[in-house]
């Protein structure tokens, strides 16, 4: 973990209301791993007072990370409204990340909205390893939330995508996406493990039909934070019944856990 001044070497809006910023950060690109994510402070001075946690979704050039976000708040609004040159204050990598698991079968990657920031660098990652398959199902509201791994990492990956109001891709969830891959195969060959980040209501579903399908699961949670340190306690989820402990907290178990670890009929709002 490490605690550092890093400029901003970019800012982009990516679509309406969603912008891609680039860190100078070598020290932290050069530990980080898909799935982990950074604390970002938007302001200089006490407004707003905490920082605010955000997936690294790639990395860039020489020693530089990627951070995707949404404007939803007073924290987003104020980093927005950042520019090229600027600096900021992080912390990071924080975090458990995701298992490649068998390197013999391909993964499937599920992101439903901004929760296909860690998956698109874990998408990145792989293509590093070069022989390692995968496929990469997103999920957004329409079309013009659409957030592709080519425009963002620019990499040569053609992702399935499925939109809410029918406008692009496939006309569902984008786990429809997914059961239709693990129904492609019943003996679930075809996958060596599935990786989700999304809403709550969309991980339930990947956990549900991945737990059918015998398949293995990790899904990245999102959960607001004060700290990012296990401190505060802001960030717990219900564990499953059959684990040791009563809950889990986001920051610092996860945010990258095993899919039949959470317990999902308290996993709060849908």
């Amino acid at each position: 973990m490490i605690e550092c001044e890093a400029e901003i070497s970019g800012h982009r809006e990516v679509v309406p209301g969603t912008f891609l910023m680039f860190l100078d950060a070598p020290s932290i690109a050069g530990s980080a791993r898909p799935g982990q994510f950074v604390m970002i402070r938007a302001g200089s001075g006490l407004d707003p007072l905490l920082r605010r946690p955000f997936s690294i979704c790639g990395l860039y050039g020489d020693g530089a990370i990627g951070v995707l976000y949404k404007v939803v708040g007073r924290g987003t609004a104020v980093l927005a409204e950042k520019r090229s040159g600027d600096r900021v204050h992080i912390l990071g990598p924080l975090g458990n990340g995701f298992s490649a698991g068998d390197a013999s079968l391909p993964l499937l990657l599920v992101g439903g909205g901004m929760g296909v920031a860690p998956l698109f660098f874990l998408a990145q990652a792989l293509c590093g390893l070069g022989d390692r398959t995968f496929r990469l199902f997103t999920g957004f509201n329409g079309k013009a939330q659409v957030l592709s791994a080519s425009d963002i990492l620019h990499l040569d990956v053609a992702a399935e995508v499925a939109t809410d109001d029918g406008t692009m891709g496939h006309a569902g969830p984008v786990t429809d996406l997914l059961q239709a891959a693990l129904e492609a195969d019943p003996g679930s060959k075809a996958a060596g493990g599935v990786c989700a980040c999304g809403p709550t209501a969309m991980l339930e579903r990947v956990a549900v039909l991945t737990a059918a399908a015998g398949v293995s699961c990790q899904v990245s949670l999102e959960a607001s934070m004060a700290c990012g340190l296990g401190a505060c306690l802001g960030c717990v989820v219900h564990a499953a019944p059959e684990e040791s402990v009563s809950f889990f907290r986001v920051c610092t178990e996860g945010p990258v856990f095993p899919a039949q670890a959470v317990d999902w009929t308290r996993a709060g709002p849908h």
